[in-house]
């Protein structure tokens, strides 16, 4: 196959510091230009066989929390009620989404119907929340349920650049990549 070079270019920004100043005066910020890079990175496709997946053992453990399988459907409909009752939705939002409650409520009953593990009744009931898109509603579960966390450390720091008028930029503030220099955007 044939290789594809993909170039992405981030783009200068100006980064405003502070520049002396008469004692009496506040210090005047000064405009500085950060110079542009540009990342070329070769893809080259390879075909390899993908192994038929093994099916994991079923382990069961989702039943002492969520019912057996027959049963989850009826509980899963009543927790559907009870957000029902209590939740005012927009449907001009979930247009605006490019989708509607019910298409939602389908992936979530999915993964509710057929969790197995304790992570897989952690993320169908996290699933079950997101459904309204609403993010001031919480979910809170017993801490036996919540999956194990996972911290990728990076070699920057990013500070968020920006107020409610204007679109939030993500800047490298410090790094340690000597080729992505602070102020650079990303």
């Amino acid at each position: 196959m044939k290789p594809t070079v993909l170039v992405i270019m981030i783009a200068p920004i100006l980064v405003a510091c502070a520049a002396p100043a008469p004692p009496t005066l506040a210090p005047m910020p000064t405009l500085i230009a950060v110079p542009t890079f540009t990342a070329t990175f070769t893809l080259t496709p390879t075909v390899t066989p993908i192994p038929s997946p093994t099916p994991r053992p079923k382990t069961g453990a989702a039943d002492e929390w969520l019912g057996k399988a027959d049963e989850r459907e009826k509980l899963f409909n009543a927790y559907v009620q009870t957000i029902k009752d209590a939740q005012v939705f927009s449907e001009l939002e979930f247009k605006r989404l490019g989708t509607t409650w019910e298409k939602e409520l389908e992936r979530a009953k999915k993964r509710f119907v057929e969790a197995d593990t304790k992570a897989d009744v952690y993320y169908a009931l996290l699933s079950l929340q997101r459904t309204i898109h609403d993010m001031h509603s919480s979910l809170t579960v017993p801490s036996v349920l919540m999956p194990p966390s996972q911290t990728l450390s990076l070699p920057f720091t990013l500070g968020v650049r920006g107020n409610s008028l204007e679109s939030a930029h993500y800047v490298v503030v410090p790094s340690a990549i000597p080729e992505l220099k602070p102020g650079f955007v990303l």
